[in-house]
């Protein structure tokens, strides 16, 4: 019953693969990315699948900067990468869970950004400047993923590693 189920969801799979190309090719594709890695929807060996997955995963996820969306899921992720969730939740666990893993890429570009900072605030003194420093950060922060400043210190202090360490000490 699985060898036939498995030979169905190929051949669809192909046939969803040549219907995409026909499409690019006549110039009605506004969206290619059905044909981005259609390697990995014909590949006979599990271990090549997953590998596959995981590469098309983690580009898409930093190509797309789907982690500065709040409101992402697994299951989203999934469907745009063209898998179910509990593939893309076994590749993630092996990154440290979904959650680690997007705040992991939330920590790097937030410093990127922060360093990117002119430095310096001409016309400000004092408070005044660190209130401006603050609200720079909270803006940075909000743009990157984090629904607000009490989740993102909270994923601070259990999320190590070097962007959340380089983080604490730009921040704090």
């Amino acid at each position: 019953m699985k060898r036939t189920l498995k030979k169905l969801l190929l051949k669809a799979s192909e046939r969803l693969y040549r219907f995409a190309v026909n499409l690019e090719e006549d110039g009605n594709a506004e969206n290619s990315d059905l044909l981005r890695y259609p390697e990995c929807m014909f590949s006979n060996s599990r271990a090549q699948t997953l590998k596959d997955l995981s590469d098309r995963l983690e580009d898409y996820i930093e190509s797309r900067k789907l982690y500065m969306d709040p409101d992402i899921s697994l299951s989203r992720i999934a469907a745009m990468v063209g898998s179910n969730r509990t593939y893309v939740s076994n590749i993630l666990s092996s990154k440290k869970g979904f959650k680690t893993y997007l705040n992991e890429l939330r920590f790097r570009s937030i410093c990127q950004q922060i360093e990117a900072l002119p430095s310096g605030h001409e016309g400000f003194l004092g408070e005044d400047e660190e209130r401006v420093d603050a609200s720079r950060y909270a803006n940075i922060i909000l743009r990157n993923g984090f629904s607000d400043m009490r989740t993102f210190r909270r994923q601070l202090s259990i999320v190590g590693g070097e962007w959340a360490s380089r983080l604490r000490n730009m921040v704090y």
